[in-house]
């Protein structure tokens, strides 16, 4: 009696063994695609990385280009600014010129009464 269940018991091991390899070989093939997968995830997150990098650097030069623009017109009003403070005070001193020299044009001599 022993001897008839050793066979059936190496011939249930053996097709144990069999299901597990095949278990094996399909759990294999799984995590090769899976690796597969990742791989190509890996490389799209890549690429978007350099994109959004590219648009960060393009986006900073526009601002550092926008940012001096900013200041060279902000320099120019000031000084436009000034100089027209400047020229507006020439002008008013003229003007105190002539108006002093009209009124010592028309004032009463020293020695008369006006």
């Amino acid at each position: 009696m022993l001897r008839q269940r050793t066979p059936f018991a190496r011939s249930k091991r053996q097709e144990l063994a069999g299901e597990t390899q095949d278990l094996l070989e399909e759990l294999k093939g799984r995590q090769e695609k899976l690796d597969q997968g990742v791989d190509a995830l890996n490389m799209q997150l890549q690429k978007w990385v350099e994109e959004v990098n590219s648009q960060l650097d393009e986006a900073t030069a526009q601002f550092t280009l926008v940012q001096k623009e900013m200041t060279a017109q902000s320099e120019d009003s000031q000084l436009s600014s000034s100089s027209h403070d400047t020229v507006t005070q020439e002008d008013d001193d003229n003007e105190d010129q002539t108006l002093l020299a009209f009124s010592n044009e028309h004032a009463c001599p020293e020695d008369t009464d006006c």
